[in-house]
C-alpha cells in the first residue's frame, strides 16, 4: 500500500487504543484489574509507537510501498533475514534466498513488543516497509 493508505491506517489504529484508554472499564477493573492495567500499557505503547511510527514514515518518500503485518508474519521474515546472516551458512545462501522468496535484508527501525517497523530488501525488487502494531 502506498504512504498515504497507511498513515490513514495508523491513524485509525491510534484512534482505536486512545478510545480504549478514554473508556471507563468498571466491570473489567472489578473482574480483572491486572488485565486491565496490561491492557491499558498496551493501548499507551501502541499510541506512543505509532507516533513514532508516523514521524519515521515523514521522511520516507511517496513512492515507497507499505505493509501492515501481524507479528508472525514480522517475526519470520525478521528470522529468515538473520538466518541469511549467519557466516556458517554462507556457503548455501543462494539456496536459502530461493527458498525464502529472495529476501535480502531486514534492517529494523523500531522493534517494541506492541510496535514494530523494519524495511525490507528483496533480491531485484524495491524495499517495502513492514510495520506490527499490536490489537486492542
Amino acid at each position: 500500500m502506498k504512504k498515504n493508505e497507511m498513515i490513514d491506517k495508523l491513524n485509525l489504529i491510534k484512534e482505536r487504543a486512545l478510545h480504549f484508554l478514554k473508556q471507563k472499564h468498571t466491570r473489567w477493573n472489578k473482574n480483572d484489574p491486572l488485565g486491565l492495567a496490561e491492557a491499558n500499557l498496551k493501548a499507551f505503547q501502541i499510541v506512543e509507537g505509532v507516533d513514532f511510527i508516523l514521524s519515521e514514515i515523514e521522511f520516507i518518500s511517496d513512492d515507497k510501498e507499505f505493509e501492515l503485518l501481524r507479528k508472525g508474519e514480522f517475526e519470520k521474515y525478521l528470522s529468515i533475514a538473520n538466518l541469511l546472516k549467519r557466516e556458517d551458512i554462507k556457503d548455501m545462501a543462494e539456496n536459502w534466498k530461493e527458498l525464502f522468496g529472495n529476501i535480502e535484508n531486514m534492517f529494523i527501525m523500531f522493534d517494541e513488543p506492541a510496535y514494530k517497523m523494519a524495511e525490507l530488501s528483496i533480491y531485484e525488487a524495491p524495499s517495502v516497509y513492514v510495520i506490527y502494531t499490536a490489537k486492542i
